[in-house]
Order: C-alpha cells, then sequence, then structure tokens
C-alpha cells in the first residue's frame, strides 16, 4: 500500500490560546503561562526570592519575560516617575504585584 506524502496530511488544529489577563496596579495585561516553562526565568524568580546578592539586576529581564516585549513598554511608562525614570522600589513592587495576580496562591 503507498504512503501518502506528508504534505497531504490533515491540517493540525488550531492551539487555543491558553493567556490570561490579570490587573496589576490597574494596569491590564496579558500573560502566556508558557513563559512559565523556562528553567532560567525559574531559576531568576528563585535568585530574587532568596535575595542573593545581585538578584535585583534580574528583575528588568523578568518582567520583560513575564509580559512580553510588547507590553514591557507599557509598564515602564506606567511606573515612570515625575523624574521621568522608572525606580527600583516601584519595578520591585509591581513585579511582585504581578506575580500575585498570575497567581495567587505562589
Amino acid at each position: 500500500m503507498p504512503k501518502n506524502p506528508q504534505d497531504h496530511k490533515p491540517k493540525a488544529a488550531a492551539k487555543e490560546s491558553s493567556a490570561r489577563t490579570v490587573e496589576v496596579q490597574g494596569l491590564a495585561l496579558t500573560i502566556d503561562p508558557d513563559v512559565f516553562d523556562d528553567f532560567e526565568l525559574l531559576d531568576g524568580i528563585r535568585r530574587i526570592d532568596s535575595g542573593e546578592p545581585g538578584s535585583a539586576l534580574l528583575m528588568p529581564e523578568l518582567m520583560r519575560a513575564m509580559v512580553g516585549a510588547n507590553q514591557y513598554r507599557q509598564v515602564l511608562d506606567h511606573l515612570r516617575g515625575d523624574n521621568g525614570r522608572v525606580g527600583l522600589k516601584a519595578g520591585a513592587k509591581f513585579l511582585a504585584d504581578l506575580m500575585r495576580a498570575y497567581d495567587p496562591n505562589s
């Protein structure tokens, strides 16, 4: 019996999006849970939670990974102070609030 060529296979069903919208400090953000399937992201979260020296430097990278590049700028603008900067405390609090909003049981 002849085999069907690979290009004659039926189209795969489109993957249903499992992204969730969460509200953090009045800002609605859509988070794709697939971002947490990342060993390095989880290690970064662990390092921040443990208070490891220098771990604060990971916060921008983790936030960008969690919210995505398109929403990252929106978050920074939301946090920007009168001096035009995003303060470390404001960014750290937002990241903690984001994680709590996404997974309140963590």
